[in-house]
């Protein structure tokens, strides 16, 4: 599987056994939303794919570090410390998060 955020979330529905459209029908995003990702995934979409997903890992989704699911990472978890500020003008990938990574 391609090891960017996209790959890791479409990995993760494969385990799930879940389409697209209904993993973006569960979370209230666009049914084209995992096609779209293009770098990463802004932290309001990701409060909502945790929020139907807590087993889901977002160090592993974000970062590629760990495990899959949680309870099998070793304790690792990822908090957005600083999200920048863009004009209506800001293109989403030209938008890099900072992580605060407790291991």
């Amino acid at each position: 599987m391609e090891n960017t955020v996209k790959g890791r979330l479409i990995e993760f529905l494969s385990s799930k056994r879940l389409s697209q459209k209904r993993f973006a029908d569960a979370c209230g995003l666009s049914w084209g939303f995992v096609n779209g990702i293009k770098v990463s995934i802004q932290p309001d979409t990701l409060a909502k794919i945790t929020t139907q997903f807590p087993e889901l890992n977002t160090a592993w989704l974000i970062l590629g570090q760990g495990e899959m699911l949680n309870g099998g990472d070793g304790g690792i978890s990822a908090n957005v410390i600083h999200q920048p500020k863009c004009k209506e003008s800001c293109v989403d990938d030209q938008m890099i998060n900072l992580y605060d990574i407790d291991a």
